[in-house]
């Protein structure tokens, strides 16, 4: 019991730590791509972008 908490935990805690790698390697891209592009930025195109973030979430959760 002990070790299936252990596992599940350094599971969850190396799981967290990917998600935050990629979100903030996501939002710096984002961030580039407002600047660059600020006028053509749609909120289409920004909900696209959201539910891709959330897809990479729901893979490496």
């Amino acid at each position: 019991m002990i070790m299936l908490i252990a596992l599940f935990g350094s599971g969850l805690f190396s799981g967290g730590i990917h998600i935050c790698v990629l979100y903030l390697n996501y939002a710096q891209m984002l961030n580039v791509h407002i600047a660059t592009s600020l006028n053509n930025f749609t909120l289409p195109e920004l909900n696209t972008l959201l539910s891709k973030l959330n897809a990479i979430i729901l893979i490496h959760g």
